[in-house]
């Protein structure tokens, strides 16, 4: 005897993300800045995942939206894209912070005051990511930015020297430092090198 056998058919990432709980916040704004997904995936805040834009393709990889902190990481990704910022890391990361902040805000979505707090840490670790690794000087960081964040340019500065003597530290017990996980033993010389340029700064006071 002949058993039919039934197949069991999956809904694409796609089709889950259409019918997701935040879908109707961010389908029009793709639409309207004409930005292409190239991947939904499913969202686990206890897993690592890289959601991120492309601006060569003008596409994103997005978490597909069914809660708040998924809007919100999607919101991220589609601000990289309609600010444009292609810049030092900071300012890549506070145009897009603040443009998903603002649309959270309208919203009116749980979790708003821990988002905002998230994002101004991640703005300042980018900067002093930037200032370390990159060369720029603390007073030359975006006034918008220093306000946005509370801080000064003698602070950051300050916070820049600290963060230097920590990689130092942790490269010489041959640990990985986060959110800097690229740097190795070879980096050590960069560091120390752009610890000594910090110091002969003269940080302005505001």
């Amino acid at each position: 005897m002949l058993h039919s056998v039934k197949k069991k058919y999956t809904k694409s990432s796609s089709k889950r993300a259409a019918e997701s709980k935040y879908y109707y916040v961010i389908k029009p704004l793709l639409d309207q800045h004409g930005i292409r997904v190239r991947k939904w995936v499913d969202y686990n805040p206890k897993a690592f995942q890289v959601y991120w834009a492309d601006f060569d393709q003008h596409a994103v990889y997005l978490p597909i939206p069914n809660c708040t902190w998924s809007c919100y990481i999607c919101l991220h990704e589609i601000g990289h894209l309609v600010k444009g910022s292609r810049r030092y890391c900071y300012l890549q990361e506070y145009h897009a912070e603040t443009y998903a902040l603002s649309r959270v805000e309208k919203l009116n979505l749980v979790g708003f005051a821990t988002m905002v707090k998230n994002g101004k840490k991640y703005v300042l670790n980018n900067t002093l990511q930037d200032i370390i690794f990159e060369g720029l000087n603390p007073n030359f960081v975006r006034r918008e930015v220093r306000a946005w964040l509370g801080i000064t340019p003698k602070r950051l500065r300050t916070l820049a020297l600290r963060r230097c003597t920590m990689i130092l530290r942790e490269l010489f017990k041959d640990h990985v430092v986060d959110p800097f996980s690229k740097i190795d033993k070879h980096d050590k010389m960069i560091v120390k090198l752009r610890k000594q340029e910090i110091c002969e700064i003269k940080a302005s006071a505001g």
